[in-house]
């Protein structure tokens, strides 16, 4: 079966695209999300960090990829193993050498400590097996924060 072959899969926080070279940057790539907890405080359950961020690959088609479409998946999955959300995108029928998949998401969990993971999966539209090719690990860890206390407002 024909398959483009995975070069490089990474969460960051931006992906730009040069519009006169059409060259790719990737900015602030993901690992570890520290979150600051208050002494006594809870997360709330499905809290989300307030930020935009987004998925990376780049893959490498060969002569027989061309002109096959193709179906590319983007999910989270949590420390306990549940996917949080998804996004699809399919190609039209691939004419270069290369093909990039941006996926772009608002807000990142962080109520539960641990490896989240970005996976990223790959079919043959449009009937075609999802595979999964790739994992990219993000921390989160609460980070007692000892010397701060909430803000009070006073009217």
């Amino acid at each position: 079966m024909t398959m483009l072959r995975l070069l490089a899969h990474l969460a960051c926080e931006r992906v730009v695209v040069d519009q006169d070279t059409n060259q790719i940057s990737v900015l602030s790539i993901l690992q570890d999300l520290n979150v600051a907890v208050f002494p006594g405080a809870t997360i709330p359950e499905k809290a989300l960090a307030p930020m935009f961020w987004s998925s990376f690959s780049l893959w490498e088609s060969e002569d027989s990829d061309h002109g096959v479409s193709f179906d590319f998946k983007t999910s989270l999955e949590s420390p306990s193993g549940q996917i949080l959300t998804h996004q699809e995108i399919t190609t039209s029928e691939v004419t270069k050498p290369a093909v990039r998949v941006i996926t772009k998401f608002s807000g990142f969990p962080i109520s539960e400590q641990g490896s989240y993971h970005v996976l990223q999966s790959i079919r043959k539209n449009p009937d075609g097996e999802w595979e999964q090719v790739s994992t990219f690990r993000i921390t989160v860890k609460h980070v007692p924060t000892e010397d701060a206390t909430p803000s009070e407002t006073k009217g």
